[in-house]
């Protein structure tokens, strides 16, 4: 089983050129993988800033829309609580008897 110096020389070679392979086998798989999650990362940034916008937006919407609303309430003043003293000749004055006074 003696190897003469050129089969060693080659089977190092060999070696080599494999190791070498496989670094960049693992290296490129790194590469791509930093690449995945800077995206992903770069993806969730988007989505928060457009859900932050959102809120933003359903905010001032709420807010407008209650200053809206009560800006457009009418003001009713009732001084008197009887549902018939708007109208002239209302029934509250009908239903009362006559009176003969002698």
């Amino acid at each position: 089983m003696g190897f003469c110096v050129q089969e060693l020389q080659l089977i190092l070679q060999t070696v080599r050129s494999d190791l070498q392979a496989r670094e960049e086998q693992l290296s490129e798989g790194e590469q791509e993988r930093r690449r995945e999650r800077e995206e992903r990362e770069r993806s969730v940034a988007e989505l928060r800033a457009g859900l932050q916008l959102k809120e933003q937006l359903l905010q001032v919407r709420g807010q407008t829309a209650a200053a809206e609303r009560s800006r457009s309430r009418p003001v009713t003043l009732r001084t008197n609580c009887d549902p018939f003293a708007e109208h002239e000749g209302s029934s509250s004055e009908l239903q009362q008897p006559e009176r003969n006074i002698l």
